[in-house]
């Protein structure tokens, strides 16, 4: 095998990694941010 398609793919994985990560990441602040506001409101009403 080749070594420059071996670091090729790895470089690939690596970036498919970290956006996966990144998207992740975004996804949980976001239902985390409406989770808080869910909760600040309910404390509104007790």
């Amino acid at each position: 095998m080749d070594c420059g398609l071996v670091f090729a793919c790895a470089s690939i994985d690596v970036a498919a990694c970290v956006r996966i990560w990144y998207r992740t990441k975004d996804d949980i602040c976001s239902a985390m941010s409406v989770s808080l506001i869910l909760l600040s409101e309910a404390w509104m009403y007790i």
